[in-house]
C-alpha cells in the first residue's frame, strides 16, 4: 500500500521527517539503547520500496522515552520554584511567583506530556496487553496525544517565559529604601527601583528570598528549553503518526 501511496508530497513529508528524526537523534542522547538511527532513514525506505525493517513504531519508541524524561524534568523544575532555596515556608506564606504557583509545568508540561510519552511508548514497543487496538489506531491516538501534549508544552512554555521576563516575586525597598515591600521590582514602574537597578545591579534588588534572582532565572530558562524541546518531539511524533496511520506498521521480514 505504501508504494502506490508514494507520491511528489509523500516524498517532502518523508524528507522533513528524515530533518526531524536526525535533529532528534541529538537530543536522545541519554536514550543510545534504543535504536534511534534506524527511525531516521525513512527516505530510504520509501525510495527503495523493498526494505521493510524501518518502521514508524522505532521513532514511536524514542520519542515516547524522551517525553517521559522530558516530562518528568518539567515536573521538577516547577516543584523546585515553589521552593525557594528549598524553603518551604515562601510557600505556605503565598510570597512565590504566580507564574510557579499555576503550576503549569506541573500539570501542562508535566502530566500531559507524561500521558503522551507513556502512550507512545506502548505503541511504539506494541504492549499488547496494554493496546486497546491495532496498529494503525495506536497510531492515530498517538497522533492525538501528540497534539494535547503539544498543546500542553506551549502552554507551560508561554507561562515559563513570562515568569522569566517578570522576574522573581521577592521583598524589595521602595521610597528610597524607607519601606519593603513584597512584589515584582523587575516590572515595576517606581522610578527609585528602576534607578537602584542600574546603580546597584539586579541581583542586589531583592531582600528575601536569598538569591531568588539566580534561582528563578535558571529554573525558569531550564523549563522554558524543556517545553521547546517536548513541543519539537510532539510534532515529530504527530507527523509519524499520520505517516503510521496512512502505511501502517511495517513487519520485519523473517
Amino acid at each position: 500500500m505504501c508504494r502506490k501511496l508514494l507520491s511528489g508530497r509523500a516524498f517532502i513529508l518523508c524528507t522533513w521527517l528524515d530533518i526531524l528524526c536526525k535533529a532528534l537523534q541529538n537530543m536522545c542522547a541519554l536514550f543510545k539503547y534504543v535504536v534511534i538511527n534506524d527511525c531516521c532513514m525513512y527516505s530510504s525506505y520509501f525510495q527503495s520500496y523493498a526494505s521493510e525493517d524501518m518502521c514508524v513504531e522505532r521513532c514511536a519508541r524514542s520519542i515516547g522515552l524522551c517525553l517521559v524524561f522530558l516530562a518528568l524534568l518539567s515536573i521538577a523544575a516547577n516543584l523546585f520554584l515553589l521552593y525557594p532555596n528549598l524553603d518551604g515556608l515562601y510557600l505556605r506564606k503565598n510570597q512565590i511567583s504566580e507564574y510557579a504557583g499555576s503550576v503549569r509545568g506541573v500539570w501542562a508540561g508535566g502530566l500531559l506530556v507524561l500521558l503522551a510519552g507513556i502512550q507512545i511508548t506502548v505503541a511504539g514497543f506494541r504492549v499488547k496487553r496494554l493496546s486497546c487496538c491495532g496498529p494503525r489506531c495506536d497510531m492515530l491516538l498517538s497522533g492525538i496525544f501528540s497534539s494535547v501534549a503539544m498543546v500542553g508544552a506551549a502552554i507551560s512554555l508561554l507561562t515559563s517565559v513570562a515568569g522569566l521576563f517578570h522576574g522573581p516575586y521577592c521583598l524589595y525597598t521602595v521610597n528610597d529604601g524607607t519601606r519593603e515591600k513584597w512584589g515584582y521590582p523587575f516590572r515595576s514602574t517606581d522610578s527609585n527601583i528602576n534607578s537602584s537597578i542600574s546603580t546597584s545591579g539586579m541581583s542586589s534588588i531583592c531582600i528575601e528570598p536569598p538569591s531568588i534572582l539566580t534561582w528563578n532565572s535558571a529554573f525558569f530558562l531550564s523549563l522554558s528549553l524543556i517545553n521547546m524541546l517536548q513541543i519539537v518531539l510532539c510534532l515529530s511524533q504527530f507527523l509519524n503518526a499520520c505517516l503510521g496511520v496512512v502505511c501502517g506498521q511495517c513487519e520485519q521480514k523473517k
